[in-house]
């Protein structure tokens, strides 16, 4: 656990902020590269991923802001203090995904090739960001006993909620090994798609199913509906939804030809 990389004076380099940084620029570049192979402009394909960054990064703290609200309400100038974590994905993509209709919408470009060409971008953004989670001690996993597992220092979030001689699941690692693998997947399958908006679709039947299990193994996030937490909640939203796309994106595609 490294929350700050490096300091000097009164100067810190968080390592959370810094590997949202290098997740931004890996994912813009792999933008950039795809849009001109498949004949979109990529400086302008550069400027919608920095609007969609940020209307991302607003609603991925607002949905954490929601689930601590009871320490927010009196901690207001916390809400925007970031460096240390404090964002949850699903926020950032229910808010990106709407401001993309509208933005590509009044652009005039088609919404599911922009989706298939930033898909792979968005798992492998989501890899670094979990490394940052890594680094920083947030989004810890559940205890274990199976003979693996790692142990944060005195004062981390893992430690606080189990004391000192915990052994947790690196959900963290296990999150982002699982989307480098989800990415590249996407960059293989991409080129094999048989209908527009087919790669986003399976990214998002694929993340939604890989964080619905994940989720066993946190032990940052409370249960929200029965034994589930909101995130597998959300999951199951969207896994149904994507499903639903996807068969009547193939059934279109099959009718047409």
């Amino acid at each position: 656990m490294h929350p700050i990389l490096f300091q000097y004076k009164y100067v810190a380099v968080y390592s959370f902020g810094a590997m949202l940084a290098v997740a931004f620029l890996c994912a813009i570049s792999l933008v950039s590269y795809r849009a001109k192979r498949v004949g979109l402009p990529a400086q302008q394909m550069v400027d919608f991923c920095l609007w969609l960054l940020i209307v991302a990064l607003i609603g991925a703290r607002g949905l954490y802001v929601l689930q601590n609200l009871s320490y927010y309400q009196h901690h207001l100038v916390e809400i925007i203090k970031i460096q240390n974590g404090g964002l949850v994905f699903y926020g950032g993509l229910l808010t990106g995904f709407p401001f993309a209709l509208i933005y590509l919408c009044l652009k005039k470009w088609s919404f599911w090739q922009v989706a298939d060409l930033i898909a792979p971008s968005f798992a492998l953004a989501h890899m670094f960001g979990r490394v940052g989670c890594f680094l920083n001690g947030c989004c810890f996993g559940s205890l274990t006993n199976v003979g693996w597992g790692v142990q944060f220092p005195d004062g981390s979030p893992a430690a606080t909620e189990f004391g000192p001689l915990h052994l947790v699941h690196p959900t963290q690692l296990y999150s982002s090994v699982s989307l480098l693998i989800l990415c590249l997947f996407l960059l293989w399958f991409d080129k094999r798609k048989r209908f527009e908006g087919q790669t986003f679709l399976v990214y998002l039947i694929a993340y939604s199913i890989l964080r619905f299990v994940l989720e066993f193994f946190r032990g940052d996030n409370p249960d929200f509906f029965f034994s589930f937490t909101i995130s597998q909640f959300i999951s199951g939203v969207i896994f149904i939804a994507a499903l639903f796309l996807f068969k009547k994106c193939s059934s279109n595609n099959a009718k047409s030809h």
